[in-house]
């Protein structure tokens, strides 16, 4: 026995350090995992992030990674520092009476069998709640990105009204996670208040038998509640851990998610070396099996030339650059680079030699000086100084507040659109990849500002392969070739004068274009 207590105050005088320890172990699992969800996600391919709100992977990287780890913390240590405790109350019953041991061994893994049933309506309980957060923080997203529409219609009173209800019922289903919690503690405690009431019982009939006396009694009554404890937590442990699970599901349905390639036969190919020509050879595209995005398309891009892609909206002419930047795949048909089908580059490869100015140019919430260099990120000062003066973007960059320093605000906000425009070709300038892919990039600006974009893309195009989006037909007069793209098709091809003798549907939508302006 003496022993047996020296072991007992050896291993409570560890307790603080093993907590630490655990502790240590437990945010450590915590930030890896939430890294790899992080790079698990950026690997994600474009599908996914089209199909699923980023709010819900933002709840899935934030809420969810804690809720997993909740059950592995404080709940864990306590279990077994209860084991500890329980082996000793144990160890010390035996030595008065083996029968009261063994009455409190049964009768302790009554909760532990309950606590089975109520774990998979916890853990699909749980699951339900993390799912209903991921709901709200993605509508609550929107409503701040959506702010200025939201005043401008005064729609105020209905989004807080939507949000209400998706909180109310986030706050509905975290109830029933807290009720069935709540459950299994009342029933662990009302069990274990049975099973004291029985030893108590027990011993003093065994007393009645000469068998203990009446502190030998007192005694395993007051260890009953060291031996039942591990158990009963032990079940509300597996609970908790249910509802850790719930949330890990969530995470693990994402880590599941099979991640972008591009489908190679293992070949490398100099894009460079051969130009950048793009021909695109009876490619046909749909989204899904019902929606019929491209069909037969056919067109070739030669190098250093500029081609445009016009056309009504939905036409399908910002697929095409989703298919030549790899973010989707042709159902039949083959796409060429250089030459070479697709299949012949990595992914890494494939973006390295093409720089993308879309629509709507997103700038990341930093600096204008770390937009730029998002292009080339080991370029030099000097380097983004040349490429912000070859999209017309230095003069107005130096007049800013803190100049290349200036915070551009979350998605550029503090900035007009012009110059997100502008800044978003230096990116393209100081990447200065041999073909370049412009999406409608002056369809949204000022006559002042697309002088001074068109200016800009002119310098960026020289020696490059360009295609280009355009709604603004007056900014593609000068391309070598425009392919008229309607209802997935090109029916119409050649250059603007070409195109404007044609009684064809170039023609009807420049004369529109006329008249509008």
């Amino acid at each position: 026995v003496l022993w047996f207590g020296l072991a007992l105050l050896v291993s409570s005088a560890l307790m603080p350090g093993a907590m630490r320890m655990l502790a240590n172990a437990v945010e450590s699992g915590a930030v890896d995992l939430r890294q790899d969800l992080f790079e698990h996600s950026q690997a994600l391919p474009m599908s996914y992030h089209e199909e699923n709100h980023s709010g819900d992977l933002v709840t899935r990287m934030t809420n969810d990674v804690t809720k997993a780890f909740a059950a592995i913390g404080s709940d864990l240590f306590d279990f077994l520092s209860a084991v500890i405790t329980g082996i000793c109350c144990t160890f010390i019953m035996g030595l008065i009476s083996w029968k009261l041991v063994i009455l409190v061994l049964f009768l302790g893994t009554v909760p532990i069998l309950l606590n089975r049933y109520a774990a998979a309506p916890m853990r699909q309980a749980s699951a339900a709640a993390q799912a209903s957060l991921a709901t709200l923080n993605a509508r609550l997203k929107d409503i701040l990105v959506g702010m200025p529409i939201i005043r401008s219609y005064n729609l105020e009173q209905h989004f807080t009204s939507d949000y209400a209800a998706a909180n109310a019922d986030t706050r509905r289903l975290g109830i029933v996670v807290a009720r069935r919690e709540g459950i299994n503690v009342v029933s662990n405690d009302t069990l274990a208040s049975a099973t004291f009431l029985s030893v108590l019982a027990c011993g003093s009939y065994l007393m009645l038998l000469g068998e203990l006396t009446a502190g030998e009694v007192v005694a395993a009554v007051q260890l009953c509640n060291g031996i039942t404890n591990p158990m009963r937590r032990l079940g509300e442990l597996w609970v908790k851990l249910q509802s850790s699970l719930g949330a890990a599901d969530r995470i693990f349905a994402v880590l599941d998610e099979p991640v972008e390639q591009l489908v190679s036969n293992g070949a490398t190919a100099d894009m460079t070396a051969n130009g950048a020509m793009v021909s695109l050879h009876d490619v046909a595209f749909a989204y899904d099996a019902q929606h019929q995005v491209l069909s037969g398309i056919n067109l070739q891009v030669a190098p250093g030339s500029v081609v445009a892609l016009a056309g009504p909206s939905g036409g399908g002419k910002s697929t095409i650059f989703k298919l030549l930047l790899g973010f989707y795949q042709a159902n039949t048909g083959t796409c060429y680079l250089a030459s070479r089908p697709l299949s012949d580059y990595t992914l890494e490869q494939l973006r390295e030699q093409i720089a993308f100015v879309p629509q709507d140019s997103y700038l990341f919430a930093g600096t204008v000086y770390e937009n730029i260099a998002y292009g080339r990120p080991h370029a030099t000062a000097d380097e983004i100084y040349e490429a912000a003066r070859a999209a017309n973007a230095h003069d107005f960059i130096v007049e800013l507040p803190e100049g290349y320093s200036t915070q551009v605000g979350e998605r550029g906000t503090q900035l007009s659109g012009g110059q997100r425009q502008r800044i978003a070709i230096a990116r393209a300038v100081l990447k200065d990849a041999p073909l370049l892919l412009l999406d409608e990039a002056t369809s949204s600006l000022d006559s002042e500002s697309e002088h001074l974009v068109q200016e800009a893309l002119t310098r960026l195009m020289q020696g490059r392969t360009t295609l280009v989006i355009a709604h603004r037909l007056s900014t593609i007069e000068n391309a070598d070739c425009i392919h008229v793209v309607a209802d997935g098709r090109i029916v119409e091809s050649g250059t603007h004068a070409k195109l404007l003798q044609q009684d064809g549907l170039y023609r009807k939508l420049y004369e529109i274009q006329l008249q509008a302006a």
